[in-house]
């Protein structure tokens, strides 16, 4: 497996964790101090935060997701990895569904 394919896979890991409903399968692609960074957003630090953070999405609707890979930069052991994420939410309350380009996002 290329080192490409392994981040692939890693990535899909998560999505397929986020789609399935499955925080444990998402927080195993984590480092234990994974940092996450999001816009308008404070800093949270640990896996705990994605716990908190995706949970109650979980919880509230049947998520999609995809993640396309547009840049990838190997710096000895440690990647760069640039692209978009993107996914469909249908609410389970009411049903209703949105589809959003979710943004560029940087995986280290």
């Amino acid at each position: 497996m290329t080192e490409r394919e392994e981040i692939e896979a890693i990535i899909n890991q998560w999505n397929g964790g986020l789609d399935g409903g499955d925080i444990e399968r998402m927080v195993n692609t984590c480092h234990p101090d994974v940092m996450t960074v999001n816009e308008r957003q404070p800093v949270t630090v640990g896996t705990q935060a994605i716990r908190d953070k995706y949970n109650p999405r979980i919880a509230a609707a049947e998520i999609t997701s995809g993640y396309d890979i547009e840049d990838l930069q190997f710096y000895g052991d440690t990647s760069v990895v640039c692209g978009r994420f993107y996914g469909t939410m249908k609410m389970r309350d009411t049903g209703c569904l949105t589809s959003s380009l979710m943004g560029q996002f940087r995986v280290i």
